[in-house]
């Protein structure tokens, strides 16, 4: 019997996700309309088709001016033409999140029950099971989305997908994550600071004092260089790209003051993959 049986009725009621604006809808709908060309893309091929979200939540997105949204899961459950994914698999550490998340599926899809898994995990390790998954039938291909809000995925998690077939949405907290992470006076970094950006980088403290940090008039001081969230995103791009052949250009999301929090991406090893995914972050980024 599916995991999206509803548990624990206790658990029904946990508040719904709290986050986001206008970029919670873009973002949201960035991926669900790759989702559906993906599945348009795919419908004449014979392979296993697998759905992967990394942070599904409780099903539901209560924006900060009140209104609610679907959360994408349940946005590309929706999606039944040109045809469906064969599996959905939802990653949610949070008990009751999780709780929420099967009662909100059995009560839309009760039809894909025996087609969907809600999973308390953590991200990290499902990845990893993930990876196993595809690599034990070459006729298996996945979407998956992660959509943390911070700090949560480790590059060495994402590594177990090198060479694979998927198509992997990334929300990369480029600004709130390692930037606030990278003091300004490198004398005033703590282990765990750079422990934080060596795990979502992938990359050594020693390089993490090359790329972000140079000498100053004073012999004993380093300043951190300028640009530190572009060249947050430079070496993440330049990390993905030894995973996957192809990364996609960047949807910036700023907060309400204007400054950068993430940045929006997709790695693929198909370059029609990354076309598509482009053409769909250009219609919500405003870029010509």
């Amino acid at each position: 019997m599916s995991d999206v049986e509803t548990g624990d009725p206790s658990l029904v009621n946990e508040p719904l996700n709290e986050f986001g604006s206008t970029w919670t809808e873009e973002k949201s709908t960035i991926v669900y309309e790759y989702a559906k060309a993906y599945l348009t893309a795919m419908k004449n091929q014979r392979f296993e088709m697998l759905y992967f979200d990394g942070f599904a939540g409780s099903g539901d997105v209560q924006l900060k001016d009140d209104k609610l949204i679907e959360s994408v899961a349940l946005r590309v459950m929706g999606i039944s033409e040109p045809r469906r994914f064969d599996r959905y698999v939802m990653v949610e550490r949070g008990r009751k999140k999780a709780a929420n998340l099967r009662a909100r599926l059995n009560e839309r899809f009760p039809e894909l029950q025996d087609r969907t898994w809600v999973i308390e995990d953590d991200c990290n390790a499902q990845l990893r099971n993930l990876a196993e998954y595809l690599k034990a039938d070459r006729f298996r291909r996945v979407l998956a989305f992660l959509d943390p809000c911070g700090m949560q995925v480790d590059h060495v998690a994402v590594q177990a997908l090198k060479g694979l077939h998927a198509d992997v949405w990334i929300l990369f907290p480029s600004g709130i994550g390692a930037n606030r992470n990278l003091f300004r006076d490198v004398s005033k970094m703590r282990p765990e600071n750079f422990k934080s950006v060596e795990r979502i980088l992938g990359i050594t403290e020693e390089e993490i004092r090359e790329q972000y940090y140079e000498p100053t008039l004073f012999e004993d001081i380093t300043d951190k260089r300028e640009g530190g969230i572009e060249r947050t995103l430079e070496l993440y791009r330049a990390k993905l790209q030894e995973l996957f052949k192809h990364v996609s250009r960047t949807k910036e999301i700023r907060n309400s003051g204007g400054g950068i929090m993430y940045h929006l991406l997709m790695a693929s090893q198909e370059p029609l993959a990354i076309r598509i995914a482009d053409h769909i972050i250009k219609k919500y980024s405003g870029r010509k």
